[in-house]
């Protein structure tokens, strides 16, 4: 039995579709934790997860570098990885600080609200080197993009024409089928639903070996965990 993931991070914690690449059967559940999540049983052989992987001491990783030249005028959906040092402030004020003494920029409020889904997944990939080829990043909007037949999807996935878009590429009796599982948008969005449809069909793409990854030759952080980004 094969078994691969798609994961997003949701406001509930982590939605995460497995695909059985025997049966084509795929199922859903959501995880409070990203160590819930990692452990899962049964265990996944590939996970794609939207959430970076990989963090630089100082500077812009390169895998975030070109996923914008990728996306273009859409790369405002690519958030800059935290440097290292920030990762462990209190607020977002702290994390600014710390960032701006070592880069000379801030740290949004839409980027903080990132940090403690990045903390989980980096405390999990230090601690434990067989996750780290397993577990892998992913952006939704550039497998969206080459899912679209290379070209970018211009609107946002929360408009009605964003998420109409995004279903017609995963189908929607698909779609449909997950939203019924998880009805409450309070703890799984729609976008979420999509974006983790989108880490799945990479999942499928990496397993299969026709995925992407960005860059061809990437580099490694302090850890030894490499920054590079799948779609």
């Amino acid at each position: 039995m094969t078994l691969i993931a798609g994961i997003d991070g949701c406001p509930a914690g982590w939605i995460c579709l497995v695909e059985n690449l025997d049966t084509g059967e795929i199922y859903s559940s959501l995880y409070r934790t990203a160590r819930e999540l990692v452990y899962q049983s049964p265990s996944p052989d590939l996970m794609m997860i939207d959430i970076p992987i990989g963090l630089p001491e100082a500077g812009h990783r390169q895998c975030d570098v070109e996923a914008r030249r990728l996306l273009a005028n859409r790369h405002m959906t690519i958030f800059p990885a935290p440097i290292r040092a920030a990762l462990t402030a209190r607020t977002r004020e702290e994390a600014s600080d710390i960032t701006f003494g070592i880069d000379g920029r801030r740290v949004a409020h839409q980027s903080w609200g990132l940090y403690p889904k990045v903390r989980e997944i980096d405390e999990l990939l230090r601690s434990d080197v067989g996750l780290r080829g397993k577990l892998l990043e992913t952006h939704p909007e550039l497998c969206f993009r080459q899912w679209n037949n290379g070209e970018i999807l211009q609107s946002s996935k929360k408009s009605p024409t964003g998420r109409q878009a995004r279903f017609g590429l995963i189908g929607e009796h698909l779609f449909n089928g997950i939203r019924h599982r998880h009805p409450k948008a309070t703890e799984v969005g729609s976008d979420d639903i999509a974006d983790a449809f989108a880490a799945l069909w990479t999942a499928k793409r990496k397993w299969y070996g026709t995925a992407i990854q960005i860059p061809s030759l990437p580099p490694q952080d302090s850890f030894g965990i490499t920054m590079s980004i799948w779609y």
